[in-house]
């Protein structure tokens, strides 16, 4: 019985993917690193634009979001895996 990976690797088009993982995890130490500073910056009683309060949320969303995507394809890889 072929893995969840071997049949996606089958199903992927090589000229789509290419090295994402690697351009992810740069972006992510972006995050991690942008992150750092704005909560070195910030205080609890800090009032903050609200165009700035928006691009935060919309990052905790879509960062969030990209997380509990890519945890739930992990997730449906393992319960395949033990069929």
């Amino acid at each position: 019985m072929k893995t969840f990976k071997q049949i996606m690797a089958e199903a992927k088009d090589d000229g789509e993917y290419g090295q994402e993982g690697a351009m992810a995890k740069s972006q992510l130490r972006m995050i991690i690193a942008s992150a750092k500073r704005l909560h070195a910056m910030l205080g609890d009683d800090d009032e903050l634009p609200g165009h700035i309060v928006a691009d935060l949320v919309l990052a905790t969303d879509y960062v969030r979001g990209a997380a509990d995507y890519m945890e739930s394809e992990y997730a449906d890889e393992d319960e395949f895996n033990e069929e």
